[in-house]
C-alpha cells in the first residue's frame, strides 16, 4: 500500500486514520481487569523479549498493544 500512494496512484493523499481498534477501555476510560497469565504456562520474560524489563502485572500482557515497548 505504501508503494501505491507514494507512486500517486490513489491521487493526493490528504489524511491518514489510523485505530489500535477498539478495546473494552474504551467503553469506561477504565482498563477491565483481568486474572494475570498462569505462571505453570506462560513464560514472562520469554514474552517480554527484548522490552526493557519490568515487573509484571495484571494487566501488562493483556493491554500489550498500548503500551510502546512492547507493541504500540
Amino acid at each position: 500500500m505504501v508503494d501505491v500512494v507514494r507512486k500517486g496512484r490513489i491521487g493526493a493523499l490528504r489524511a491518514v486514520t489510523a485505530s489500535f481498534g477498539d478495546g473494552p477501555w474504551r467503553q469506561t476510560g477504565v482498563p477491565v481487569e483481568e486474572p494475570a497469565p498462569d505462571p505453570e504456562v506462560f513464560d514472562y520474560d520469554r514474552w517480554l523479549g527484548q522490552a526493557p524489563w519490568v515487573p509484571d502485572s495484571k494487566l501488562r500482557v493483556r493491554l500489550w498493544r498500548v503500551n510502546w515497548a512492547t507493541g504500540a
